[in-house]
C-alpha cells in the first residue's frame, strides 16, 4: 500500500524499527560504558584522551581506554617498640612505643600513585606496610634519639607527635601522613 510521494507502508514500519534498535543500542553502549565510582575511591582512565582522574563517575569507551579503582581512603601503618626495640631518648631514658600513623593517597596524586604504585597495592595493606613502615621506623627513631626526656614530667606526646610528622613529612609519594598517634609511650627500666 503506498502513503503517497512513492512512500510504501512497509518500508516506513521497517525504517521506524531499525531507527528504535539503532536507538536502543545507543542507549545501551551508554549505559555500559558509563563507570560509578564507589565512595572511597577514584577511577584512573587510561587511553585516547590521556590520563583522567575520576571521582564521581565517567565514560570508559570499550578499546579507547583501559580502567582501574584506586583506594583513596584512610590507612593505619602501626608500628611496636617494646622490649629489645624499645627506643633510647637523648638523654638516656628508654621508652616503649605503640605508634599508629594513618596514611591516604592525596587526590591530587592519585595519577602520579597510580602510575609509580599501582593501583591494585593501594588495596593492599600488607604492600602498603612494606612501603611505609621503615621510612616510619626511622622517622619515630631519629625523632625520640634527638629529644631529651625531662625527669619527673610527663612524656610528651603532643611534641613526639609534632615531632614525628616533621620529621617523617606530609607528603610520602602520592601520599599523605593524615596523623600519628601514640597508643604507648611508657617509660622502662
Amino acid at each position: 500500500m503506498e502513503l503517497g510521494y512513492g512512500i510504501n507502508a512497509s518500508f516506513l514500519g521497517v525504517t521506524a524499527i531499525a531507527v528504535a534498535v539503532f536507538f536502543i543500542g545507543i542507549v545501551s553502549f551508554a549505559a555500559k560504558s558509563y563507570k560509578k565510582v564507589p565512595q572511597g575511591q577514584v577511577l584512573v582512565r587510561n587511553g585516547a584522551g590521556g590520563t583522567m582522574v575520576i571521582f564521581d563517575g565517567g565514560f570508559v569507551l570499550p578499546i579507547l581506554h583501559q580502567y582501574e579503582y584506586l583506594d583513596i581512603t584512610i590507612k593505619t601503618i602501626t608500628l611496636h617498640f617494646e622490649g629489645r626495640e624499645a627506643l633510647k631518648f637523648k638523654s638516656g631514658e628508654k621508652v616503649e612505643i605503640e605508634a599508629m600513623l594513618y596514611v591516604r593517597v592525596n587526590p591530587e596524586n592519585a595519577s602520579e600513585v597510580a602510575q609509580s604504585v599501582g593501583c591494585k597495592n593501594t588495596f593492599d595493606q600488607d604492600f602498603l606496610n612494606q612501603m611505609f613502615i621503615p621510612k616510619f621506623r626511622e622517622g619515630i627513631l631519629t625523632t625520640v634519639e634527638e629529644m631529651n626526656l625531662e625527669t619527673g614530667k610527663p612524656l610528651p606526646r603532643e611534641m613526639l607527635n609534632r615531632k614525628v610528622r616533621e620529621t617523617i613529612g606530609t607528603q610520602l609519594n602520592g601520599f599523605v601522613l593524615e596523623d600519628c598517634a601514640f597508643n604507648k609511650v611508657k617509660l622502662i627500666q
